[in-house]
């Protein structure tokens, strides 16, 4: 299913160079948290557990599981700024969760580098383990997206600009 994406602006008509800025609300995170609650509940599966890479997946991660009532463990992952990855953090959390379903997310699965790491950090047989994120680009290189709320495309591909990130 493909949402349509209305927060569209562009940083300026006369610079066509510039990149399109989608400037994403707190509402709309809101509503999208609530699609991909459908979508999880659809699919006839619930998360145990839901944890993230910081900083992205911190406040998506911690809504939901305020929503169904569960933990979020956060773990230092971040491949655009500063090239922070916590292998032990990621490993220690998956093995003390054996035999549970994790839910894994993100804001954006954008280039796919982070939760292609992520994947390959976490190969493990004793957890089930599905990915989220809010904004899928159809692009990345990670295509194990199990429920996303909006999709981008080559065509549509403004940098997203989250609530928490300009306030």
């Amino acid at each position: 299913m493909h949402n349509n994406i209305h927060s569209m602006q562009e940083l300026s008509e006369n610079n066509p160079d510039q990149v399109k800025k989608l400037y994403y609300t707190f509402n709309e995170l809101k509503n999208d948290l609530h699609i991909i609650v459908n979508k999880i509940k659809e699919s006839n599966w619930n998360p145990d557990i839901i944890i993230g890479p910081c900083r992205g997946a911190y406040i998506p991660g911690v809504m939901l599981s305020h929503h169904y009532n569960i933990p979020f463990h956060g773990f230092l992952w971040q491949t655009r700024d500063g090239n922070i990855k916590d292998y032990n953090q990621l490993i220690n959390i998956i093995n003390t969760n054996q035999n549970k379903n994790i839910l894994i997310i993100d804001d954006i699965n954008d280039s796919g580098i982070t939760l292609k790491g992520i994947k390959e950090t976490i190969s493990s047989n004793n957890v089930e383990i599905k990915f989220c994120v809010l904004f899928n680009k159809k692009q990345s290189q990670f295509k194990n997206i199990d429920y996303f709320a909006k999709e981008l495309t080559l065509e549509n591909n403004p940098w997203v600009v989250f609530p928490y990130e300009e306030w």
